[in-house]
């Protein structure tokens, strides 16, 4: 009953230009229209604007819990209630105009009067008894009161020189001149040191680094550093190159030789094949001579065939003999020699051929001849 009561009152009027209420004194036209209201400040989520086209509304849609953040709109709520008072008149209200428009008002008195949290909440309440911000929002409220005492020290005389008190006068005196130049001295150095502790504090609140000077200088130290550092690291980056590039050459080298004696093994196993053969000839041509030669002794053609069949044997076992030599000499191989070589065993193993066949051919027509006076 008494809520309801509360709801049904009129605004409070806690400043000439300003008004605290509930959603009643928002709906209420003609009240408004009789305390000159041009703007309303409706810091609610579930009340809507009652006469958008008559008054200037800002509305923050917020719950009362204290978990919401309103500390995050009070620059903008200050700034509405500002230009509405250059108008006007404004009226703030939430639901009931006890916590959430009440601790908006708390927060504008703070700052446009530079109050303290306790005094601008005495002022609201000896105003409006009921109003009882939740436990959040006067957490809320006395953080805001931190941040309006920084800024206050950031735009005092240390930032703007005009704004300085008066410096105190001295304390000298007629009898005693010098004592009276002393203490004003210790004074001055005092004020000194009292301003410099408090810029250093400033600076290391806002996160400024307090001797850039000294930082630049360890700098410029650092960088001839970093410049020997990096000129090492290219040189060893060429030593590395020229490394990899020496192991490519001996590669290419190893590559080489291998091949070549790839070649020479090749061409010797061409050779030696060639010998066989022509020896495998050889065997065969003696072996036809001494079969042809003992069947025909009586003949003197065969026995002239065959003595010169037995010179060319020995002409051709010394070359085979000789062709043997010279491929057991270590370093002998080369490859125009056994190309050479191999011509000459395919010649003579030719000539060996075509002396067998005609060797058979011979011993045939004399066995004809000679066999043929004794049929007749």
């Amino acid at each position: 009953m008494i809520m309801i009561l509360a709801q049904l009152d009129r605004p409070s009027e806690i400043f000439p230009y300003l008004y605290l209420g509930s959603e009643w004194n928002a709906s209420n036209l003609e009240e408004l229209q009789r305390n000159k209201v041009t703007h309303i400040l409706n810091v609610t989520r579930e009340i809507d604007n009652f006469f958008p086209e008559t008054f200037t509304y800002l509305n923050i849609r917020v719950l009362d819990e204290e978990s919401t953040n309103l500390l995050q709109y009070w620059k903008e709520t200050h700034n509405f209630i500002s230009a509405a008072r250059q108008q006007g008149k404004v009226l703030v209200h939430c639901k009931m105009g006890v916590s959430r428009s009440a601790s908006t008002v708390i927060a504008h008195a703070m700052k446009e009067y530079e109050w303290t949290f306790e005094e601008a909440l005495k002022h609201v309440k000896d105003r409006r008894s009921i109003v009882q911000p939740n436990a959040g929002f006067l957490r809320q409220l006395q953080t805001y009161q931190g941040i309006l005492g920084a800024s206050k020290q950031r735009h005092s005389y240390l930032w703007d020189p005009s704004s300085a008190p008066p410096p105190p006068p001295p304390l000298t005196t007629p009898t005693e001149p010098l004592l009276g130049s002393s203490v004003v001295s210790i004074g001055l150095r005092q004020r000194k040191m009292n301003l410099r502790a408090l810029m250093r504090s400033i600076s290391e609140m806002e996160g400024t680094d307090p001797a850039p000077e000294e930082k630049n200088k360890h700098e410029d130290e650092r960088r001839p550093e970093k410049l020997g550092t990096v000129s090492e690291s290219q040189e060893s980056m060429s030593e590395q190159r020229d490394s990899v590039s020496s192991i490519d050459l001996t590669l290419s080298k190893e590559q080489e030789s291998f091949m070549d004696q790839e070649e020479s093994l090749q061409n010797e196993e061409l050779l030696e094949q060639n010998l066989e053969q022509s020896s495998a000839l050889v065997e065969q041509s003696l072996s036809l001579d001494e079969v042809f030669g003992s069947s025909a002794p009586s003949s003197p053609v065969s026995c002239s065939t065959s003595s010169s069949a037995r010179r060319r044997s020995r002409r051709k076992k010394k070359l085979v003999s000789q062709q043997s030599t010279e491929t057991s000499h270590p370093g002998s191989p080369i490859k125009s020699q056994s190309v050479s070589d191999l011509q000459g065993a395919a010649l003579v193993s030719k000539r060996l051929q075509e002396a067998g066949h005609g060797r058979k051919v011979r011993i045939t027509r004399q066995s004809n001849v000679g066999e043929a006076p004794g049929e007749l």
